[in-house]
């Protein structure tokens, strides 16, 4: 009973701070780095900014999961597989959160394509089901895209907007999901170094500043931390890569509630 009431108040704070179970970008990298996303080149831009997909040449397969403030009842993981054809790279992806009598479930499929050097573009399409136990479920079909610009060999930004058909549930029809767009900057300052930024604006929520700083000193080995607000937040991580796999670690910080760990694997496919 404890830990039900802790976890209902806990999912009050999430769903009024991050709005839902699935507006926090997925993928241990993006945890550890105060919830940058936007200009990465990993598995998770099939969820967190369909346009990075191209920047991977190979097939990918990744696991993240993650348990918000260390509690049972605040689960949420995520399964991911991309695959680059000869003109366009896609994505397919699932997503859950939630108790087993009451939760989220997200089905994604991203497709992007490089349009120059520079320029890289990609959409989303998702349906998403809530389920309540004695109540069944509903679902709705949800429109994203995102943009990813090489300003130059240092340098990237992102811009991805989520929901533009303001789709919603239909027992909800005044209420859509939540609409947001973020723009991100990211900035290599040195071989080892890159300093991550993003800003979130939601149709009816706060505007969110996030912040990550990434130490790689070996291809293997790196270190990441990361702020952001709404709500103040403070996270740390690590990743290590052996061959074709990769295995992130982060946690994060909030300074009323418990820890939220985090972790994820990421297998590239030769």
């Amino acid at each position: 009973m404890k830990h039900f009431i802790l976890a209902l108040a806990a999912g009050l704070v999430v769903d009024y701070l991050y709005a839902q179970g699935f507006t926090a970008p997925s993928g241990s990298f993006s945890r550890m780095a105060g919830s940058c996303s936007l200009t990465e080149k990993n598995i998770w831009s099939a969820i967190n900014n369909p346009a990075g997909l191209t920047l991977s040449p190979k097939p990918e397969f990744g696991f993240f999961s993650e348990q918000r403030f260390r509690l049972p009842e605040l689960k949420s993981a995520a399964l991911a597989f991309s695959y680059p054809f000869k003109y366009l790279h896609a994505g397919l992806s699932y997503q859950y959160y939630g108790l087993t009598g009451f939760n989220e479930q997200r089905l994604n499929l991203s497709v992007a394509r490089l349009l120059n050097r520079s320029v890289r573009l990609g959409v989303c399409l998702a349906y998403q089901n809530l389920q309540v136990s004695e109540y069944g479920n509903t679902g709705t079909f949800i429109l994203g895209t995102g943009i990813r610009i090489a300003l130059s060999d240092q340098t990237a930004c992102g811009i991805y907007l989520h929901n533009l058909s303001l789709a919603h549930y239909a027992h909800q029809p005044e209420t859509p999901l939540p609409v947001y767009a973020r723009f991100g900057l990211s900035h290599q300052v040195a071989k080892t170094v890159t300093l991550l930024g993003e800003w979130e604006q939601g149709y009816s929520t706060v505007q969110q500043t996030r912040m990550g700083l990434r130490y790689a000193p070996q291809p293997y080995f790196m270190l990441a931390i990361g702020y952001h607000t709404a709500p103040d937040t403070y996270s740390f991580g690590t990743g290590l890569r052996y061959k074709n796999l990769l295995i992130q670690f982060s946690c994060s910080v909030h300074l009323q509630l418990e820890l939220t760990p985090a972790i994820d694997l990421i297998y590239v496919i030769q």
